[in-house]
């Protein structure tokens, strides 16, 4: 949704069912994806004949991380001992929570660094 949204003119609304054919993404499925990433604040979504999705910053203010975080945020944590200090009562001496914390921070780290602007170049090269 947000690849497509990055393609149209800044401020353009895109039809939802123009996002789900393009995307081919179900209509319902895109309709929840909206809402989530709507209430996040990274898109604007309007009702009627002349509403849709439209992308409420640009693309180059929105990375990969910044869509996972709001669409399913645990699928960028590697492992729940890493949801926050306290989970696993090894935290502080558990050398296998080292290593993926050192991980899970280049996770976070490489997704941030993506963002849609490259991403819809790249597809327009393709």
């Amino acid at each position: 949704m947000i690849l497509c949204l990055a393609h149209e003119s800044e401020g353009e609304r895109v039809p939802t069912s123009d996002i789900a054919e393009r995307m081919d993404i179900p209509y319902r499925f895109l309709r929840a994806l909206g809402r989530k990433l709507a209430t996040a604040g990274i898109v604007t979504s309007k009702r009627g004949n002349a509403g849709g999705f439209r992308l409420n910053r640009s693309p180059s203010k929105i990375s990969l991380l910044d869509v996972i975080t709001v669409i399913d945020p645990k699928s960028v944590t590697l492992n729940s001992c890493l949801l926050g200090h306290g989970t696993c009562p090894r935290d502080d001496t558990c050398s296998v929570h080292r290593e993926l914390a050192k991980l899970q921070e280049k996770l976070r780290d490489a997704l941030a660094s993506v963002r849609f602007d490259v991403l819809s170049a790249d597809m327009m090269d393709d």
